[in-house]
């Protein structure tokens, strides 16, 4: 009998019942659902016997001041629900803003990394525009409407609906945004109130964009001292092009990479529930990305062409992907993602992959 895994219903349940009666009058209401199959294979030919299959479903509730997201998704292991939203927004004055509850709180301008957001958890540079779950926080914004933006933020770093709560979870943050004539700025700072017998842990972060002859050229640093440099270009034909460059200075060198697998290596086989700390993009010091985006309207089709490549690991991921969007609500994706190491005994996160390369079909419709 597999084992069903279902988090936070008692508070999805209650949200359902107390909030969307609520505001069923004036709401929209809107979901998607997907079904995906993904097949793995190796370098030379495709090995059906890795097929998976994986349902998900979305539910999103969106009203004046009131956001709810929350996905299911079923896969051979069993069904998970997770909350991904759920935040109240109240206006107190024409300027200034309070959001409360679990929210979205990125901040910064990369594409696929962002050093300069201390609020949220790491993106995923593989998949940058992929869903995240928000953090619990209540953000005040002060908005002047012309060139300042101001934002005060207490974050809760525990789960508030599994864990028992401290003074140490706590943190207080705050983001303030400029808007000058050629440049924009935006500044964060982070500090983490400290529990017994610890110290304050500060941290900050600041970004700028720039557009010098219509190409869009920013940068992040944060105190860890990563650092993130990009561009980006828009055609006259709708293609995009974007390049980014990330030092990850709590990344691993060719040393750390190799004790990595040698010490910790046999922990992960013997225990599959293992995860590491280290993810595509965050494993070596250095990587690249570059992003090859055009989309048409008749049909409506997205083309997008990545590619991620660590010059230290000589690991190179390739994420090509196709969606064509139908009039009636249905949108069919393809997928690839192929692992690449240029170079032998680099030590590269792509040895933590149990594939070489992955085809991944799905279809979505919204309802």
């Amino acid at each position: 009998m597999r084992r069903i895994l279902v988090r936070y219903p008692i508070l999805i349940i209650l949200t359902l019942f107390v909030l969307f009666p609520l505001t069923a009058g004036d709401a929209y209401l809107g979901g998607t659902a997907s079904t995906s199959v993904t097949a793995l294979f190796s370098d030379s030919a495709f090995t059906f016997d890795d097929l998976s299959f994986t349902a998900a479903s979305s539910f999103e509730l969106e009203s004046e001041g009131l956001s709810y997201w929350t996905t299911v998704e079923a896969t051979e292991d069993g069904v998970s629900i997770s909350l991904e939203r759920l935040s109240l927004l109240l206006n107190l004055t024409d300027h200034l803003l309070l959001t409360i509850g679990r929210q979205g709180l990125l901040t910064g301008y990369g594409y696929g990394w962002n050093p300069s957001d201390l609020f949220s958890g790491a993106k995923d540079p593989t998949d940058p525009e992929g869903g995240r779950r928000g953090t619990d926080a209540a953000a005040l914004l002060y908005d002047d409407w012309d060139s300042f933006t101001g934002k005060a933020i207490i974050l809760l770093e525990a789960d508030p609906t599994t864990e028992d709560i401290s003074p140490s979870d706590i943190s207080i943050g705050g983001e303030a945004g400029l808007l000058l004539p050629a440049v924009e700025l935006k500044l964060t700072a982070l500090a983490d109130l400290p529990g017994t017998g610890e110290e304050l842990a500060l941290s900050a972060g600041a970004a700028a964009y720039a557009d010098i002859a219509g190409i869009g050229i920013y940068g992040e640093i944060n105190t860890d001292l990563d650092i993130l440099a990009g561009c980006e270009y828009f055609f006259e034909n709708g293609m995009s092009l974007t390049a980014e460059y990330l030092y990850h200075h709590d990344g691993l060198d060719l040393p750390g990479r190799q004790s990595f697998f040698t010490d910790l290596y046999t922990a992960l086989l013997a225990d599959p529930a293992y995860v590491p700390d280290y993810h595509p993009g965050y494993f070596a010091q250095h990587y690249l990305l570059a992003s090859l985006a055009y989309s048409t309207y008749d049909p409506s089709l997205d083309l997008v062409a990545a590619a991620l490549y660590s010059p230290d690991s000589s690991a190179l991921m390739l994420t090509p992907s196709a969606s064509l969007h139908t009039a009636w609500g249905l949108t069919i994706t393809g997928s690839y993602v192929g692992l690449v190491s240029l170079q032998a005994d680099q030590y590269s996160e792509l040895g933590l992959y149990p594939f070489d390369h992955a085809v991944q079909v799905g279809c979505s419709y919204a309802y």
